[in-house]
């Protein structure tokens, strides 16, 4: 590793937006405890909410009861494909009635569940965590030794906590911080993080963020497309098939834009801070 890439890391790693991004928001005792808790409350209400959805999906058969007719009687007074047509549609309008119905119930009833569940937990004395089923044991361990590992330079583990940034599973999205870390592990030879630092100039990464609506900042990294190059250049020099391909699909045009680009010019863009 060169003095400017271990002096990169140092600073990024050691830095208060490292800390908070890779922060897990529940410790292991935390989750096996709160596990404990939802298991016994689980084995205890497994038939909690059924009342509220068995009553909206009643009142929804009550309705398509109550909208029924029988159109027989126009067999003989429309054209075929009138009476079909009228059937069809009532038949249509039933199933989306139905829908509906098994729609809010579902809905009524995992509300239901989670405010039981939740009171359960306050009676317990132990605070709510409401996206308990994002995790594991494995999984929390794994995100701490990746983040200790990250701290020591290992270029696979900035890669997984980059990806597990832009997932939001474990910790919450964190998108400039994720391609802040994939810089760092292209720069430390990682193929694939080379790749997302390419994705991020490009706007391809947008996808990823469909469920995080408070990373809508991830816009604010502006659409480069010497920065493309220069990433897709430096992930197809350490091995990667997609930059490859991207590469050879954009011909002459990979060559003609060319930006110089080190793992700490990204970071300071992406974060807007100086490293």
């Amino acid at each position: 590793m060169d003095k400017n890439a271990l002096n990169t890391l140092k600073t990024l790693t050691g830095s208060h937006l490292f800390r908070e991004a890779t922060t897990v928001p529940i410790d292991e005792d935390r989750f096996v405890q709160s596990e404990a808790i939802k298991r016994e409350w689980e084995e205890n209400n497994k038939y909690c909410g059924l009342g509220k959805f068995a009553a909206i999906v009643a009142l929804g058969c009550v309705i398509i009861r109550l909208l029924m007719i029988n159109p027989k009687p126009l067999f003989e007074l429309v054209p075929i494909y009138v009476y079909l047509g009228v059937v069809v549609s009532m038949v249509l309008g039933y199933v989306v009635i139905l829908f509906f119905a098994l729609a809010f119930g579902f809905k009524a009833r995992k509300a239901t569940r989670k405010k039981s569940l939740k009171a359960h937990f306050e009676a317990s004395g132990v605070a709510f965590f409401e996206r308990l089923d994002d995790f594991s044991v494995p999984a929390i361990r794994k995100v701490n030794e990746d983040v200790q590992l990250a701290k020591e330079g290992d270029a696979d583990a900035l890669y997984r906590l980059s990806e597990t940034l832009l997932s939001g599973k474990v910790l919450k999205a964190n998108y400039k911080m994720a391609v802040s870390l994939a810089a760092l592990a292209a720069e430390l030879g990682n193929s694939r993080a080379g790749l997302i630092v390419a994705k991020a100039f490009n706007h391809d990464l947008y996808e990823k963020l469909n469920h995080h609506p408070d990373n809508a900042n991830a816009r604010d990294i502006q659409k480069d497309l010497a920065l493309y190059i220069t990433w897709l250049q430096k992930a197809s020099q350490l091995g990667s098939y997609e930059a490859t391909r991207r590469l050879k699909e954009m011909g002459t045009k990979a060559t003609d834009k060319v930006t110089p680009c080190s793992a700490q010019d990204v970071i300071n863009t992406v974060l807007d801070t100086e490293l």
